[in-house]
Order: C-alpha cells, then sequence, then structure tokens
C-alpha cells in the first residue's frame, strides 16, 4: 500500500534547491570577472572533470576550478 499524499515529504523545497544539488558550482572565468560581465552576459559551460557548471564569456573555454578546456 501507499502511503496517503499528507505523509509524504516533497522531495525539494523549490527548483532552486534542486538545480543546486544537481551540479556543483565551478565559478566565473577568468575574463568575465575581469570585464565585470554582467549574469546576462554570460553562458553556462560544464566541465566534465569537475561534474559541474561554470560561467563564462562566449569565447571563454577554459574551466577556472581545473582548467579543463574540453568540455
Amino acid at each position: 500500500m501507499t502511503e496517503p499524499d499528507d505523509q509524504r515529504p516533497p522531495p525539494f523545497g523549490s527548483l532552486n534547491e534542486l538545480l543546486r544539488s544537481s551540479y556543483s558550482f565551478l565559478g566565473y572565468g577568468a575574463l568575465a570577472v575581469r570585464l565585470g560581465a554582467l549574469d546576462q552576459q554570460l553562458y553556462g559551460k560544464w566541465c566534465r572533470r569537475c561534474k559541474g557548471i561554470w560561467f563564462g564569456l562566449a569565447l571563454e573555454v577554459e574551466c577556472p576550478r581545473c582548467g579543463n578546456r574540453k568540455g
């Protein structure tokens, strides 16, 4: 038998909590930091080694945490 709905805790409190638990935030690319780029100007990029997302300008390719340049 299944439990009634009122006894099951929600899996996550919010979408932000779900997203934070799904990946590791690796920081910002060096050029984006140097130029003071706004969040709206940045792209999220995946690092396979770190298993996380970092944010940088369109032409930045190097993970700020490990230096990986191959996604």
